[in-house]
């Protein structure tokens, strides 16, 4: 019997080679030294509602190389199954933020752009906290909220969504879950 042979998975934004990262037993699948994005797969996202809020924060020191970073055209393929496009739930170039999700296996493509840089630069506390405020206005505010929530499954993918932004930050960071309850009710 021979061992399997597993295929490295490939960046969709700038098919660098994704490298597996456990934080607090979740693997994902960062671009290093690249883009900088994650890929999420159905299974480890079922482990990251139990985890502590900010467990994958480490995930955030990942190294991205400068100007990797492209909004490419809505058609790019799922690292996992290679053969299906991922769907864009949103983007934001201000933010260098997307998250994208694939219809076939369910996983997500989720980068965070601004919120590495916000956590990782060098800082006063007070600015890092108003920064990192703003730039959760546009991602549970605006892009969260601006999803039909009134669709059972859109609910779902936004809870997804949250669930992944609460793993990968800080809990000191991370907007008050009293105000996400009236985005998600």
């Amino acid at each position: 019997m021979t061992a399997e042979t597993t295929i490295p998975l490939e960046c969709p934004s700038c098919q660098n080679t994704l490298t597996p990262h456990v934080a607090a037993g979740v693997t994902v699948h960062a671009c290093r030294d690249g883009c900088g994005g994650y890929w999420i797969e159905r299974k480890s996202l079922k482990r990251i509602p139990e985890r502590l809020p900010g467990a994958g924060a480490e995930l955030l020191s990942v190294p991205r190389a400068d100007g990797v970073h492209e909004f490419r055209n809505i058609h790019h393929v799922c690292p996992h199954c290679r053969n299906t496009i991922l769907f864009r739930h949103w983007f934001s170039r201000k933010l260098e933020l997307e998250v994208d999700q694939c219809a076939k296996c369910a996983g997500f493509w989720v980068e965070v752009g601004r919120l590495a840089d916000i956590l990782t630069a060098n800082l006063d506390e007070e600015e890092r906290k108003r920064r990192a405020e703003t730039y959760f206005e546009t991602v549970i505010r605006d892009k969260v909220g601006g999803m039909n929530l009134v669709n059972h499954d859109v609910l779902d993918t936004a809870r997804h969504i949250v669930q992944i932004f609460r793993f990968l930050c800080p809990k000191e960071y991370f907007p008050d879950a009293v105000e996400l309850s009236k985005i998600l009710r």
